[in-house]
Protein backbone atom coordinates (compact mmCIF):
# COMPACT_ATOMS: atom_id res chain seq x y z
CA UNK A 1 0.00 0.00 0.00
CA UNK A 2 1.26 3.45 -0.82
CA UNK A 3 0.22 4.98 2.14
CA UNK A 4 -3.34 6.74 0.61
CA UNK A 5 -6.69 6.03 1.71
CA UNK A 6 -9.03 4.23 0.22
CA UNK A 7 -12.88 4.06 1.05
CA UNK A 8 -15.07 1.34 -0.76
CA UNK A 9 -18.14 3.89 -0.70
CA UNK A 10 -20.42 0.81 -1.93
CA UNK A 11 -19.72 -1.10 0.97
CA UNK A 12 -20.39 1.94 3.48
CA UNK A 13 -23.39 2.60 1.94
CA UNK A 14 -24.40 -0.99 2.53
CA UNK A 15 -23.55 -1.08 5.35
CA UNK A 16 -26.49 1.57 6.55
CA UNK A 17 -28.54 -0.43 4.64
CA UNK A 18 -27.99 -3.94 6.01
CA UNK A 19 -28.49 -1.96 9.99
CA UNK A 20 -31.07 -0.32 8.52
CA UNK A 21 -32.38 -3.85 7.69
CA UNK A 22 -31.70 -5.33 10.86
CA UNK A 23 -33.10 -2.71 12.94
CA UNK A 24 -36.50 -2.81 11.30
CA UNK A 25 -36.48 -6.73 11.82
CA UNK A 26 -36.03 -6.15 15.64
CA UNK A 27 -38.98 -3.52 15.18
CA UNK A 28 -41.07 -5.70 13.73
CA UNK A 29 -40.64 -8.72 15.49
CA UNK A 30 -43.44 -9.95 17.34
CA UNK A 31 -43.63 -9.12 21.22
CA UNK A 32 -43.98 -12.25 23.58
CA UNK A 33 -46.65 -11.61 26.21
CA UNK A 34 -45.74 -13.46 29.30
CA UNK A 35 -47.23 -13.88 32.66
CA UNK A 36 -50.58 -16.04 31.90
CA UNK A 37 -50.45 -17.98 35.33
CA UNK A 38 -53.12 -20.47 33.55
CA UNK A 39 -51.31 -20.93 30.74
CA UNK A 40 -47.74 -21.48 32.36
CA UNK A 41 -49.34 -23.57 35.54
CA UNK A 42 -46.78 -21.49 37.65
CA UNK A 43 -47.09 -18.09 39.34
CA UNK A 44 -43.29 -18.10 39.66
CA UNK A 45 -42.74 -19.41 36.20
CA UNK A 46 -45.22 -16.67 35.00
CA UNK A 47 -43.15 -14.19 37.31
CA UNK A 48 -39.93 -15.57 35.37
CA UNK A 49 -40.78 -15.36 31.71
CA UNK A 50 -42.66 -11.68 32.58
CA UNK A 51 -38.86 -10.37 34.25
CA UNK A 52 -37.06 -11.85 31.59
CA UNK A 53 -39.37 -10.67 28.41
CA UNK A 54 -39.48 -6.84 30.19
CA UNK A 55 -35.45 -7.26 30.22
CA UNK A 56 -35.36 -8.61 26.86
CA UNK A 57 -37.41 -5.65 25.51
CA UNK A 58 -35.77 -2.87 27.19
CA UNK A 59 -32.35 -4.50 25.77
CA UNK A 60 -34.41 -4.89 22.43
CA UNK A 61 -35.38 -1.07 22.51
CA UNK A 62 -31.73 0.27 23.01
CA UNK A 63 -30.05 -2.04 20.41
CA UNK A 64 -32.55 -1.31 17.81
CA UNK A 65 -31.47 2.73 19.06
CA UNK A 66 -28.05 2.30 18.46
CA UNK A 67 -28.86 0.58 14.87
CA UNK A 68 -30.20 3.13 13.97
CA UNK A 69 -27.45 5.33 15.42
CA UNK A 70 -24.94 3.65 13.52
CA UNK A 71 -26.77 3.20 10.27
CA UNK A 72 -27.33 6.40 10.44
CA UNK A 73 -23.19 7.42 10.68
CA UNK A 74 -22.32 5.27 8.39
CA UNK A 75 -24.69 6.75 5.56
CA UNK A 76 -23.07 10.18 6.52
CA UNK A 77 -19.91 8.93 6.17
CA UNK A 78 -20.16 7.47 2.65
CA UNK A 79 -22.16 10.93 1.95
CA UNK A 80 -19.28 12.80 3.20
CA UNK A 81 -16.79 10.74 1.65
CA UNK A 82 -18.51 10.72 -1.99
CA UNK A 83 -18.59 15.09 -1.40
CA UNK A 84 -15.02 15.33 -0.10
CA UNK A 85 -14.10 13.03 -3.08
CA UNK A 86 -16.07 15.41 -5.74
CA UNK A 87 -14.69 18.12 -3.97
CA UNK A 88 -10.54 16.86 -4.53
CA UNK A 89 -11.15 16.19 -7.91
CA UNK A 90 -12.65 19.74 -8.85
CA UNK A 91 -9.76 21.43 -7.19
CA UNK A 92 -7.62 19.04 -8.95
CA UNK A 93 -8.56 19.71 -12.07
CA UNK A 94 -8.97 23.52 -11.66
CA UNK A 95 -5.15 22.81 -10.30
CA UNK A 96 -4.42 21.48 -14.09
CA UNK A 97 -5.81 23.29 -16.29
CA UNK A 98 -4.20 26.67 -14.59
CA UNK A 99 -0.89 24.66 -14.85
CA UNK A 100 -1.28 23.50 -18.55
CA UNK A 101 -2.30 27.61 -18.75
CA UNK A 102 -3.34 29.42 -22.12
CA UNK A 103 -1.02 27.45 -24.42
CA UNK A 104 -2.18 24.23 -23.52
CA UNK A 105 1.07 22.45 -22.37
CA UNK A 106 1.79 24.50 -19.06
Amino acid sequence: MDGRLVADLGRISQVSGRLGWIEREFSDSTQFTGGDEAFLGSADLAAALDSCLNGWSQARTALIAQLKNVARLSALAASSYERTDAQLARVLDQAMSTAKGPGGNG
